[in-house]
């Protein structure tokens, strides 16, 4: 009997314990992503982002938001060195056609976000940096349609000139 009480309250505090430590995690890296986000607003130096990328301290997609805002293509220039940056940047989860049911929802998508503050530079580079197992060359036409939907003027153009290929049934 009390052996099994002893794991049962084992079992309980260690789950506690997971819960607790879970949420302060959870809360250490949305503190240290608002700490980030102020380096994003600001017109900080590019060797600040180099020593972040160095000593391994990601960047949130929010973050990255931020720097698309900004038009920070020093800062993805140097951030495409690093794997973890590309795994973020890339990552197929934020990325969703116009058609999904999940695009009505708020979108963390970079490039949905380059589209609509029309950074032609950050466009050029997400669509130009691979063309192996890149995400977003099946998106140009949803590229092209938020282009539209936003105005995007430098996109548009882009796009129209660089991937009319790939935008000839969209436009026909």
């Amino acid at each position: 009997f009390y052996s099994s009480l002893f794991l049962t309250i084992y079992l309980l505090f260690f789950q506690y314990n997971n819960i607790v430590n879970d949420s302060i995690c959870i809360q250490l890296l949305d503190d240290r992503s608002m700490e980030v986000d102020i380096l994003c607003l600001k017109n900080t130096p590019v060797s600040v982002f180099n020593w972040l990328f160095e000593n391994n301290i990601e960047l949130s997609i929010k973050n990255i938001q931020k720097l698309i805002i900004k038009n920070r293509v020093d800062v993805f220039k140097i951030g495409f060195h690093y794997k973890e940056f590309l795994r973020i940047l890339f990552n197929r989860f934020h990325i969703c056609l116009n058609h999904d049911i999940l695009s009505l929802s708020k979108n963390v998508n970079p490039m949905s976000t380059a589209v609509q503050y029309d950074r032609v530079e950050i466009v050029k580079l997400l669509l130009e940096s691979s063309t192996y197992g890149n995400p977003y060359l099946d998106q140009i036409t949803s590229i092209f349609e938020n282009s539209i939907k936003y105005i995007s003027n430098g996109t548009l153009n882009y796009l129209l000139v660089n991937h009319y290929e790939k935008l000839k049934e969209t436009i026909n």
